[in-house]
């Protein structure tokens, strides 16, 4: 049996509403007696890890939403954090095991979508995939004179193994390498074995704000940007769950609730100004590894010029 997170539980239930109640595991709703014997609907999300920027709080809330928009229909439910270390691509096999995670955010790509069951109601109406770089402060100087988008793919990017942004840049002619631990792509940079280390805009915002590293910045000319979307992803035998977690997103997207946790958690005009987005060239990539549409229109949080 996998180890589930009592500590994490402890600080993310600070954050949840007054209609749950603690019981030491899980996260309870109080639309029935503990005591009945109805059952719940029971969610385990992976635990909290250091350096999520406020992340998980985010995916936590948007799950008890859907499940509060569902709870008439549906009934009780019960959220529980489970311990259980593991790299993106090993979390969505996890999910229809006994104890583990059954349900896990993660961006879409068509071969997740056919690990696991895909919810797809964009929970980060498409950020993710505006993308600018981390770099040493010393090449500061040298990314400022780069105008030509060809002399970017020429240098050397970094990005996880297993992350889908690893293969859509190298789809689309980057020179990157790919790295299995977060630290070590840090490391090769201050190393200058890598040049820049392309994250979602808001990631790479917090990172230069919240770790104490006073030798990174964020390059000042580009933007990359590809179609990318988060889903919520259930194993593929929790149809009722997957159903539930579904239904609950869209009635929270048509009664704008979604957006406003969105907005409570992302300040888009503050990212803007902050990144100088404004001033930015933004380059369009294909992403070939993500074929299917969302099921709710995603506006353009910025504009995007077409591919050239």
């Amino acid at each position: 049996m996998k180890k589930i997170s009592v500590f994490w539980v402890f600080l993310l239930v600070l954050y949840v509403p007054d209609t749950f109640a603690m019981d030491g595991k899980t996260l309870l709703s109080e639309s029935q007696p503990l005591a009945t014997e109805q059952k719940r609907d029971e969610v385990r999300l992976p635990s909290s890890v250091p350096f999520d920027y406020r992340s998980h709080q985010y995916y936590s809330k948007l799950i008890e939403l859907a499940l509060i928009k569902t709870e008439k229909e549906y009934g009780p439910y019960q959220i529980s954090f489970v311990d259980l270390p593991f790299y993106q691509s090993r979390a969505l096999q996890e999910l229809d095991i006994e104890d583990s995670i059954n349900v896990y955010w993660s961006v879409a790509t068509d071969k997740r979508e056919k690990l696991a069951r895909a919810i797809k109601v964009p929970l980060l109406n498409g950020l993710l995939g505006y993308r600018i770089s981390l770099i040493l402060k010393e090449k500061y100087a040298m990314f400022s004179r780069l105008n030509d988008p060809r002399k970017l793919q020429e240098l050397i990017a970094a990005q996880g193994y297993d992350w889908p942004d690893f293969k859509i840049l190298r789809r689309n002619n980057f020179n990157v390498v790919g790295i299995n631990v977060y630290d070590s792509i840090l490391e090769l940079l201050h190393k200058q074995r890598v040049d820049y280390f392309p994250r979602g805009i808001e990631e790479a915002m917090r990172e230069v704000e919240q770790r104490e590293d006073s030798a990174i910045t964020l390059e000042p000319k580009f933007m990359l940007y590809y179609p990318s979307y988060i889903y919520f992803f259930v194993g593929k035998k929790s149809v009722r769950l997957a159903k539930r977690i579904e239904k609950g997103l869209l009635l929270a997207h048509k009664d704008g609730s979604l957006q406003e946790l969105f907005e409570q958690f992302i300040q888009v005009d503050e990212i803007s100004k902050k990144a100088n987005v404004k001033n930015r060239k933004i380059i369009r990539l294909d992403n070939p590894l993500s074929t299917s549409k969302p099921l709710v229109e995603v506006k353009p949080i910025w504009p995007v010029p077409q591919k050239s």
